[in-house]
């Protein structure tokens, strides 16, 4: 299987974890009350950082294989921040008073399985990054260490 296809796999992974996260599980729990993403503080940093990880790893894809070092290392600042960003939101699952508007249920929370699944995106889109990054190393030099014809070969066997 071509490293390509595997990078654009796992990017389609993580997105579709990235919306788990986002959209369906919870991120703490109050006793039998879930909380979603959207109700904790800072939320919008997080939804913010992930959108520009997804779209610098989408980046890196579309870009040729010579040309990929700011790509890469946009999407390695930005899946950083993305994942710096989940930490700081969960740590606001047990600000109860800005959870509740009214009478806070007398639980103590959990955080959720939401926080986990946002960080796990994110690695998966390292692994889409690093994947095609090893393409690039695979063009230099043909099996066995032979060089290979075109610009980063002369095409005589090594």
């Amino acid at each position: 299987m071509k490293t390509t296809k595997v990078g654009t796999v796992a990017a389609q992974v993580a997105i579709g974890l990235s919306l788990l996260s986002l959209l369906v599980l919870p991120w703490a729990w109050y006793g039998g009350t879930t909380i979603r993403l959207y109700r904790l503080p800072n939320w919008g940093l997080h939804l913010g950082a992930v959108l520009a990880f997804h779209a610098a790893v989408l980046w890196t894809l579309r870009t040729a294989p010579g040309r990929r070092r700011v790509p890469v290392a946009a999407a390695l600042v930005a899946g950083g921040v993305a994942t710096g960003s989940a930490v700081l939101v969960a740590l606001g699952y047990d600000n109860s008073s800005a959870l509740f508007s009214g009478p806070v249920p007398m639980v103590v929370p959990r955080l959720g399985p939401g926080v986990l699944v946002a960080v796990l995106a994110v690695l998966v889109g390292f692994g889409a990054v690093a994947a095609l990054r090893g393409r690039h190393a695979d063009r230099e030099t043909g099996p066995a260490g032979t060089a290979v014809p075109g610009p980063a070969g002369n095409g005589a066997a090594g």
